[in-house]
């Protein structure tokens, strides 16, 4: 579980397990690769995740609805 600090996206693994330092990493990769900052990324996430979430929120409202 990645949770962000007080004021900042700053990504520290609330454990040490190996999922949670491999999830780190690879959001690190994300921002070389990618060229974008940690903000950025994590608003673009969250972003797609509403995103999705309406989408099949409205697909359930239409299979209820016949």
């Amino acid at each position: 579980m990645i949770r962000p600090e007080k004021h900042t996206f700053k990504w520290s693994p609330k454990t040490k397990s190996k999922e949670d330092l491999k999830l780190v990493k690879d959001l690190e990769q994300l921002v070389i690769d990618l060229d974008l900052t940690k903000t950025q990324i994590t608003r673009k996430s969250l972003s797609d995740f509403v995103k999705k979430r309406d989408f099949y929120s409205k697909m359930g409202q239409k299979k209820n609805n016949g």
